[in-house]
């Protein structure tokens, strides 16, 4: 996945949805945010990619930083940092979770699907 903006900064995770066999997640996860995985555990997903979207979306780099995002989902927003982030869920397939975090408010997103055979030698090299 690939999140591109002209104007702010911009961040993206996919995540499939499946059942959850490990616990190692508790070390990023808030504790209201256990509490609601507890009740629904596919929320998780959602959860993991909104902190991605975010973390990325501010340039940082580990895992450890997740803990530090805190997330209003009614509001959708996320918090980190001491910035705010707008948050879009995008239903693309109900098997995968899918979010983008941005420095503005998203008022417009547009998808486009790419198949490795879709590029050309020329935007091969430029991302590699």
């Amino acid at each position: 996945m690939v999140a591109l903006s002209r104007s702010s900064a911009v961040g993206g995770d996919v995540e499939m949805i499946r059942p959850l066999k490990s616990l190692a997640f508790k070390a990023v996860m808030q504790p209201q945010e256990l509490a609601q995985i507890a009740q629904q555990p596919a929320l998780f997903f959602r959860l993991w990619s909104i902190k991605e979207a975010v973390v990325k979306a501010a340039d940082c780099a580990g895992l450890s930083r997740l803990l530090d995002v805190q997330i209003d989902a009614a509001q959708a927003t996320a918090r980190f940092d001491g910035q705010d982030w707008y948050l879009k869920q995008l239903a693309l397939d109900p098997a995968y979770s899918l979010s983008l975090a941005s420095s503005l408010p998203v008022t417009d997103v547009s998808l486009t699907a790419l198949r490795i055979e879709m590029l050309d030698d020329t935007a091969v090299s430029a991302a590699n």
